[in-house]
Protein backbone atom coordinates (compact mmCIF):
# COMPACT_ATOMS: atom_id res chain seq x y z
CA UNK A 1 0.00 0.00 0.00
CA UNK A 2 1.34 3.38 -0.98
CA UNK A 3 0.18 7.09 1.05
CA UNK A 4 0.44 9.63 -1.21
CA UNK A 5 0.52 13.22 0.70
CA UNK A 6 -0.12 16.43 -1.95
CA UNK A 7 0.22 19.95 -1.28
CA UNK A 8 -2.19 22.20 -3.11
CA UNK A 9 -1.23 25.50 -3.39
CA UNK A 10 -3.72 28.38 -2.29
CA UNK A 11 -3.43 31.89 -2.62
CA UNK A 12 -4.86 33.80 -0.28
CA UNK A 13 -7.77 34.94 -2.06
CA UNK A 14 -8.31 31.24 -2.74
CA UNK A 15 -8.08 30.49 0.52
CA UNK A 16 -10.26 33.18 1.79
CA UNK A 17 -13.33 32.03 -0.35
CA UNK A 18 -12.76 28.17 1.03
CA UNK A 19 -13.18 29.28 4.26
CA UNK A 20 -15.86 31.80 3.23
CA UNK A 21 -17.83 29.03 1.63
CA UNK A 22 -16.88 26.53 4.63
CA UNK A 23 -18.81 29.02 6.81
CA UNK A 24 -21.96 29.11 4.45
CA UNK A 25 -21.49 24.58 4.90
CA UNK A 26 -21.15 24.57 8.28
CA UNK A 27 -21.36 27.74 10.37
CA UNK A 28 -20.51 26.17 13.57
CA UNK A 29 -17.49 23.98 12.19
CA UNK A 30 -13.51 25.44 12.30
CA UNK A 31 -12.29 24.77 9.10
CA UNK A 32 -9.47 22.56 10.32
CA UNK A 33 -12.38 20.15 11.20
CA UNK A 34 -13.32 19.53 7.87
CA UNK A 35 -12.22 16.77 5.39
CA UNK A 36 -12.66 16.31 1.95
CA UNK A 37 -13.33 12.91 0.67
CA UNK A 38 -13.77 10.31 -1.97
CA UNK A 39 -13.04 6.74 -2.80
CA UNK A 40 -12.41 4.35 -6.08
CA UNK A 41 -14.13 0.97 -6.29
CA UNK A 42 -13.96 -1.48 -8.30
CA UNK A 43 -17.86 -1.38 -8.19
CA UNK A 44 -21.05 -0.88 -6.74
CA UNK A 45 -21.47 -3.69 -4.71
CA UNK A 46 -20.32 -3.45 -0.94
CA UNK A 47 -20.08 -7.05 -0.20
CA UNK A 48 -18.26 -7.89 -3.89
CA UNK A 49 -16.66 -5.41 -4.65
CA UNK A 50 -13.39 -3.85 -2.79
CA UNK A 51 -12.11 -0.37 -1.83
CA UNK A 52 -8.76 0.61 -3.61
CA UNK A 53 -8.25 4.05 -3.07
CA UNK A 54 -9.35 6.16 -0.53
CA UNK A 55 -7.95 10.14 -0.51
CA UNK A 56 -9.07 13.18 1.26
CA UNK A 57 -7.91 16.76 1.64
CA UNK A 58 -7.79 19.37 4.27
CA UNK A 59 -6.77 23.16 4.92
CA UNK A 60 -3.92 22.67 6.99
CA UNK A 61 -1.95 25.84 6.98
CA UNK A 62 -2.40 29.65 5.46
CA UNK A 63 -1.24 29.08 1.88
CA UNK A 64 -1.84 24.95 1.47
CA UNK A 65 -4.29 22.64 1.28
CA UNK A 66 -3.19 19.00 1.08
CA UNK A 67 -4.65 15.72 0.47
CA UNK A 68 -3.88 12.32 1.46
CA UNK A 69 -4.48 9.32 -0.34
CA UNK A 70 -4.25 5.63 0.26
CA UNK A 71 -3.47 3.91 -2.67
CA UNK A 72 -3.73 -0.08 -2.33
CA UNK A 73 -0.73 -2.07 -4.55
CA UNK A 74 -3.82 -4.82 -5.13
CA UNK A 75 -7.11 -6.40 -3.07
CA UNK A 76 -5.02 -7.66 -0.30
CA UNK A 77 -4.00 -4.38 0.70
CA UNK A 78 -7.95 -3.36 0.94
CA UNK A 79 -7.88 -4.12 4.80
CA UNK A 80 -4.65 -1.61 5.36
CA UNK A 81 -6.22 1.08 3.38
CA UNK A 82 -9.33 1.29 5.19
CA UNK A 83 -7.62 1.02 8.46
CA UNK A 84 -5.24 3.01 7.72
CA UNK A 85 -7.33 5.94 5.92
CA UNK A 86 -10.24 5.47 9.02
CA UNK A 87 -7.74 6.34 11.79
CA UNK A 88 -6.56 9.40 9.99
CA UNK A 89 -9.85 10.37 9.21
CA UNK A 90 -10.90 10.35 13.15
CA UNK A 91 -9.16 13.41 14.08
CA UNK A 92 -11.87 15.35 11.47
CA UNK A 93 -15.16 15.66 12.67
CA UNK A 94 -17.14 17.06 9.15
CA UNK A 95 -16.48 15.13 6.19
CA UNK A 96 -17.34 16.16 2.79
CA UNK A 97 -18.38 14.33 -0.32
CA UNK A 98 -20.34 14.09 -3.71
CA UNK A 99 -23.33 11.57 -3.12
CA UNK A 100 -21.51 10.12 -0.07
CA UNK A 101 -24.66 9.71 1.75
CA UNK A 102 -25.70 7.40 -0.78
CA UNK A 103 -22.40 5.95 -1.96
CA UNK A 104 -18.91 6.38 -0.44
CA UNK A 105 -19.68 6.63 3.43
CA UNK A 106 -21.96 3.30 3.43
CA UNK A 107 -19.43 1.49 1.38
CA UNK A 108 -16.50 2.23 3.76
CA UNK A 109 -18.33 1.32 6.80
CA UNK A 110 -19.56 -2.19 4.52
CA UNK A 111 -16.04 -2.80 3.85
CA UNK A 112 -14.84 -2.20 6.80
CA UNK A 113 -16.84 -4.55 8.99
CA UNK A 114 -16.49 -7.42 6.43
CA UNK A 115 -12.91 -7.09 6.39
CA UNK A 116 -13.03 -6.57 10.95
CA UNK A 117 -11.51 -3.06 10.91
CA UNK A 118 -14.58 -1.83 12.32
CA UNK A 119 -12.89 -0.97 15.55
CA UNK A 120 -15.30 0.65 18.37
CA UNK A 121 -13.04 4.10 17.63
CA UNK A 122 -13.79 3.81 14.06
CA UNK A 123 -17.56 2.78 14.96
CA UNK A 124 -17.64 5.59 17.30
CA UNK A 125 -16.39 7.84 14.69
CA UNK A 126 -18.94 7.01 12.35
CA UNK A 127 -21.80 7.80 15.00
CA UNK A 128 -20.56 11.44 15.49
CA UNK A 129 -19.06 13.29 12.27
CA UNK A 130 -21.26 14.88 10.48
CA UNK A 131 -21.59 14.36 6.63
CA UNK A 132 -21.69 17.30 4.04
CA UNK A 133 -22.74 15.29 0.99
CA UNK A 134 -22.99 18.54 -1.82
CA UNK A 135 -25.18 16.16 -4.70
CA UNK A 136 -27.67 15.97 -1.66
CA UNK A 137 -27.25 19.43 -0.63
CA UNK A 138 -27.49 20.94 -3.90
CA UNK A 139 -30.27 19.01 -5.29
CA UNK A 140 -32.87 21.17 -5.34
CA UNK A 141 -30.43 24.15 -7.09
CA UNK A 142 -30.51 21.64 -9.95
CA UNK A 143 -33.13 23.99 -12.03
CA UNK A 144 -31.84 27.50 -10.91
CA UNK A 145 -28.15 26.45 -12.41
CA UNK A 146 -30.35 24.40 -15.58
CA UNK A 147 -27.39 21.35 -14.79
CA UNK A 148 -28.41 18.67 -17.27
CA UNK A 149 -28.29 16.03 -14.12
CA UNK A 150 -26.41 15.95 -10.95
CA UNK A 151 -23.59 13.65 -12.05
CA UNK A 152 -19.80 15.30 -10.69
CA UNK A 153 -18.43 15.96 -13.96
CA UNK A 154 -21.59 17.34 -15.54
CA UNK A 155 -21.65 20.02 -12.14
CA UNK A 156 -17.93 20.76 -12.54
CA UNK A 157 -18.47 21.58 -16.12
CA UNK A 158 -21.23 23.83 -15.57
CA UNK A 159 -18.88 25.76 -12.84
CA UNK A 160 -16.18 25.81 -15.11
CA UNK A 161 -14.11 23.09 -12.86
CA UNK A 162 -11.32 21.81 -15.14
CA UNK A 163 -9.58 18.42 -15.28
CA UNK A 164 -6.90 16.60 -16.93
CA UNK A 165 -8.30 13.06 -16.09
CA UNK A 166 -10.28 12.04 -19.29
CA UNK A 167 -11.39 8.78 -17.43
CA UNK A 168 -14.57 7.84 -15.61
CA UNK A 169 -14.53 5.84 -12.36
CA UNK A 170 -15.62 2.88 -14.06
CA UNK A 171 -13.35 2.58 -16.65
CA UNK A 172 -10.58 2.88 -14.02
CA UNK A 173 -11.40 -0.27 -12.60
CA UNK A 174 -9.45 -1.65 -15.36
CA UNK A 175 -6.57 0.43 -14.92
CA UNK A 176 -6.52 -0.66 -11.32
CA UNK A 177 -6.46 -4.41 -12.06
CA UNK A 178 -3.63 -3.73 -14.18
CA UNK A 179 -1.33 -1.84 -12.21
CA UNK A 180 -2.62 -4.84 -9.37
CA UNK A 181 -0.69 -7.39 -11.66
CA UNK A 182 2.02 -5.37 -12.89
CA UNK A 183 2.73 -1.62 -10.90
CA UNK A 184 3.67 0.91 -13.49
CA UNK A 185 4.49 4.60 -12.52
CA UNK A 186 2.27 5.76 -15.19
CA UNK A 187 -0.58 3.73 -13.97
CA UNK A 188 -0.48 5.07 -10.26
CA UNK A 189 -0.48 8.57 -11.87
CA UNK A 190 -3.14 7.82 -13.63
CA UNK A 191 -5.12 6.22 -10.31
CA UNK A 192 -4.15 8.99 -8.22
CA UNK A 193 -5.34 11.57 -10.70
CA UNK A 194 -9.05 10.65 -11.00
CA UNK A 195 -9.07 10.61 -7.30
CA UNK A 196 -7.28 13.92 -6.88
CA UNK A 197 -8.75 15.80 -8.90
CA UNK A 198 -12.46 13.95 -7.44
CA UNK A 199 -11.45 15.56 -4.14
CA UNK A 200 -9.67 19.19 -5.11
CA UNK A 201 -13.33 19.86 -7.47
CA UNK A 202 -15.51 19.59 -4.25
CA UNK A 203 -13.52 22.61 -3.52
CA UNK A 204 -14.81 24.00 -6.62
CA UNK A 205 -18.12 23.06 -5.90
CA UNK A 206 -18.34 25.18 -3.15
CA UNK A 207 -18.51 28.11 -5.27
CA UNK A 208 -22.05 27.36 -5.43
CA UNK A 209 -22.37 27.34 -1.69
CA UNK A 210 -20.65 31.22 -1.82
CA UNK A 211 -23.11 32.09 -4.26
CA UNK A 212 -25.86 30.76 -2.23
CA UNK A 213 -24.84 32.37 0.76
CA UNK A 214 -24.03 35.55 -0.68
CA UNK A 215 -27.68 36.21 -2.03
CA UNK A 216 -29.53 35.14 1.12
CA UNK A 217 -26.79 37.04 3.94
CA UNK A 218 -26.48 39.91 1.42
CA UNK A 219 -29.05 42.99 0.47
CA UNK A 220 -29.31 45.59 -1.87
CA UNK A 221 -28.05 48.91 -1.58
CA UNK A 222 -29.45 50.62 -4.55
CA UNK A 223 -32.61 49.45 -7.15
CA UNK A 224 -33.21 51.21 -10.54
CA UNK A 225 -36.05 49.95 -12.72
CA UNK A 226 -35.73 50.20 -16.61
CA UNK A 227 -38.42 49.03 -17.89
CA UNK A 228 -39.02 45.54 -16.66
CA UNK A 229 -35.46 45.03 -15.38
CA UNK A 230 -34.65 45.65 -12.05
CA UNK A 231 -30.40 46.62 -11.81
CA UNK A 232 -29.61 45.51 -8.10
CA UNK A 233 -26.70 47.24 -6.75
CA UNK A 234 -25.38 44.43 -4.21
CA UNK A 235 -23.43 44.92 -0.40
CA UNK A 236 -21.21 42.10 -2.04
CA UNK A 237 -19.16 40.95 -4.90
CA UNK A 238 -20.65 37.64 -6.46
CA UNK A 239 -18.80 34.58 -6.98
CA UNK A 240 -20.24 33.23 -10.48
CA UNK A 241 -21.32 34.27 -13.45
CA UNK A 242 -24.67 33.18 -14.33
CA UNK A 243 -27.68 33.66 -16.69
CA UNK A 244 -30.60 31.62 -15.56
CA UNK A 245 -34.68 31.72 -15.95
CA UNK A 246 -36.23 30.31 -13.00
CA UNK A 247 -39.96 30.10 -12.24
CA UNK A 248 -41.27 32.56 -9.46
CA UNK A 249 -42.92 29.45 -7.75
CA UNK A 250 -43.22 25.87 -7.90
CA UNK A 251 -45.93 24.82 -9.95
CA UNK A 252 -47.60 21.30 -9.17
CA UNK A 253 -47.90 18.73 -12.11
CA UNK A 254 -51.63 20.52 -13.44
CA UNK A 255 -50.75 23.51 -12.96
CA UNK A 256 -50.30 26.15 -15.45
CA UNK A 257 -46.33 27.32 -16.58
CA UNK A 258 -45.56 30.35 -13.30
CA UNK A 259 -43.80 32.93 -15.00
CA UNK A 260 -40.21 33.10 -15.64
CA UNK A 261 -37.53 35.37 -13.59
CA UNK A 262 -34.07 36.08 -15.38
CA UNK A 263 -31.48 36.36 -13.06
CA UNK A 264 -27.72 37.53 -14.40
CA UNK A 265 -24.71 37.28 -12.32
CA UNK A 266 -21.10 38.55 -12.91
CA UNK A 267 -18.55 36.84 -11.06
CA UNK A 268 -16.76 39.71 -9.25
CA UNK A 269 -19.30 42.19 -9.84
CA UNK A 270 -22.01 43.80 -7.11
CA UNK A 271 -24.42 44.70 -9.83
CA UNK A 272 -26.92 42.23 -11.37
CA UNK A 273 -29.70 42.40 -12.81
CA UNK A 274 -33.55 40.95 -12.37
CA UNK A 275 -35.93 40.45 -15.06
CA UNK A 276 -39.73 40.82 -14.19
CA UNK A 277 -42.02 38.96 -16.50
CA UNK A 278 -44.30 41.15 -17.81
CA UNK A 279 -47.92 41.24 -18.29
CA UNK A 280 -51.00 42.85 -19.47
CA UNK A 281 -54.50 43.55 -17.36
CA UNK A 282 -56.15 40.75 -18.97
CA UNK A 283 -57.35 38.07 -16.96
CA UNK A 284 -55.88 40.47 -13.71
CA UNK A 285 -58.31 40.79 -10.42
CA UNK A 286 -57.47 42.36 -7.45
CA UNK A 287 -59.02 40.66 -4.74
CA UNK A 288 -60.92 42.74 -1.78
CA UNK A 289 -59.75 41.82 1.38
CA UNK A 290 -61.88 39.91 3.81
CA UNK A 291 -64.44 38.65 1.69
CA UNK A 292 -66.93 37.34 4.53
CA UNK A 293 -67.37 40.83 4.40
CA UNK A 294 -69.43 40.95 1.16
CA UNK A 295 -72.51 39.66 -0.41
CA UNK A 296 -72.89 38.46 -3.67
CA UNK A 297 -75.67 39.53 -5.79
CA UNK A 298 -77.15 36.57 -8.35
CA UNK A 299 -79.19 38.47 -10.03
CA UNK A 300 -76.54 41.10 -11.28
CA UNK A 301 -73.57 39.21 -10.19
CA UNK A 302 -72.47 42.16 -8.37
CA UNK A 303 -70.89 42.05 -5.04
CA UNK A 304 -71.99 44.75 -2.47
CA UNK A 305 -70.66 45.25 1.22
CA UNK A 306 -72.99 43.93 4.31
CA UNK A 307 -72.92 47.50 5.48
CA UNK A 308 -74.71 48.48 2.40
CA UNK A 309 -76.99 45.66 1.49
CA UNK A 310 -79.54 46.25 4.19
CA UNK A 311 -82.15 47.11 1.12
CA UNK A 312 -81.76 43.56 -0.36
CA UNK A 313 -83.73 40.60 0.07
CA UNK A 314 -82.12 37.89 1.86
CA UNK A 315 -83.82 35.94 -1.38
CA UNK A 316 -81.50 37.95 -4.01
CA UNK A 317 -77.94 37.76 -1.98
CA UNK A 318 -75.55 35.68 -0.56
CA UNK A 319 -72.75 35.38 1.06
CA UNK A 320 -69.55 36.40 -1.13
CA UNK A 321 -66.38 33.36 -1.65
CA UNK A 322 -63.15 34.88 -2.43
CA UNK A 323 -62.95 34.56 -5.94
CA UNK A 324 -66.09 36.38 -6.14
CA UNK A 325 -64.84 39.28 -4.67
CA UNK A 326 -62.41 41.16 -6.99
CA UNK A 327 -62.22 44.14 -8.93
CA UNK A 328 -60.76 44.08 -12.80
CA UNK A 329 -57.68 45.58 -13.18
CA UNK A 330 -56.99 48.36 -15.09
CA UNK A 331 -55.66 48.65 -18.52
CA UNK A 332 -51.82 48.63 -18.61
CA UNK A 333 -48.65 46.95 -18.70
CA UNK A 334 -48.07 44.65 -15.32
CA UNK A 335 -44.39 42.94 -13.54
CA UNK A 336 -45.41 39.59 -12.15
CA UNK A 337 -43.36 39.43 -8.84
CA UNK A 338 -43.10 36.20 -6.07
CA UNK A 339 -45.55 36.44 -3.70
CA UNK A 340 -44.47 39.46 -1.54
CA UNK A 341 -46.90 42.14 -0.87
CA UNK A 342 -45.80 45.25 -0.04
CA UNK A 343 -47.44 48.35 2.05
CA UNK A 344 -49.27 50.85 -0.20
CA UNK A 345 -48.37 48.19 -3.33
CA UNK A 346 -51.51 46.76 -4.35
CA UNK A 347 -50.81 42.96 -6.04
CA UNK A 348 -53.49 41.59 -8.33
CA UNK A 349 -53.91 38.05 -8.97
CA UNK A 350 -55.23 35.60 -11.68
CA UNK A 351 -56.89 33.93 -8.76
CA UNK A 352 -57.42 33.68 -4.67
CA UNK A 353 -54.35 31.65 -5.04
CA UNK A 354 -52.24 32.53 -7.40
CA UNK A 355 -48.61 32.29 -5.53
CA UNK A 356 -47.26 35.19 -8.32
CA UNK A 357 -48.41 39.10 -7.40
CA UNK A 358 -49.00 41.35 -10.55
CA UNK A 359 -48.24 44.91 -9.85
CA UNK A 360 -48.97 48.14 -11.92
CA UNK A 361 -45.39 49.02 -13.56
CA UNK A 362 -46.60 52.63 -13.15
CA UNK A 363 -47.11 51.66 -9.25
CA UNK A 364 -44.19 49.20 -9.27
CA UNK A 365 -41.89 52.08 -10.40
CA UNK A 366 -43.46 55.15 -8.06
CA UNK A 367 -42.68 52.38 -4.82
CA UNK A 368 -39.34 51.58 -5.50
CA UNK A 369 -39.24 55.70 -5.58
CA UNK A 370 -40.95 56.35 -2.50
CA UNK A 371 -40.66 53.63 -0.34
CA UNK A 372 -38.65 53.30 2.48
CA UNK A 373 -35.14 51.46 2.09
CA UNK A 374 -35.41 48.53 4.47
CA UNK A 375 -39.01 47.58 3.05
CA UNK A 376 -37.45 47.58 -0.83
CA UNK A 377 -35.06 45.53 0.43
CA UNK A 378 -36.98 43.14 2.44
CA UNK A 379 -38.74 42.49 -0.89
CA UNK A 380 -35.76 41.93 -3.22
CA UNK A 381 -34.20 39.45 -0.34
CA UNK A 382 -37.44 37.55 0.31
CA UNK A 383 -38.10 37.26 -3.34
CA UNK A 384 -34.33 36.08 -4.05
CA UNK A 385 -35.40 33.42 -1.07
CA UNK A 386 -38.37 32.28 -2.58
CA UNK A 387 -35.98 31.49 -6.16
CA UNK A 388 -33.89 29.43 -4.01
CA UNK A 389 -36.15 27.38 -1.85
Amino acid sequence: MRVIKTPYPLTAADREQILEACRTLCPEADPGEICFLDIETTGFSRTYSSIYLMGYAVLQDADHLTTVQFLASDLKDEAAVLEQSLESLMQYRYVVTYNGDMFDLPFIRERAMRLHVLSPEISAWFSSMISLDLMRRYKKYQSFFHWPNMKLKSVEACLGAVREDPFSGGELIEVFDEYSQCPDERLEKTLLLHNYEDIVNLLSLLKVERLIGQLRCGRPLEIRLQENTLQILWDRALSLSLETEVPIYHAKKKDPLPPQLKLTLEAGACLFSLELPAAGSSGLKYYLPHPEDYYYLPETQEIVHRSLADGIPASGRKKAKAEQCFLPAPAGDYLACPGYTAANLKAYHRDPKDPAAFYRLEDFASWLTAAEAEEVSAAITSWLEQILS
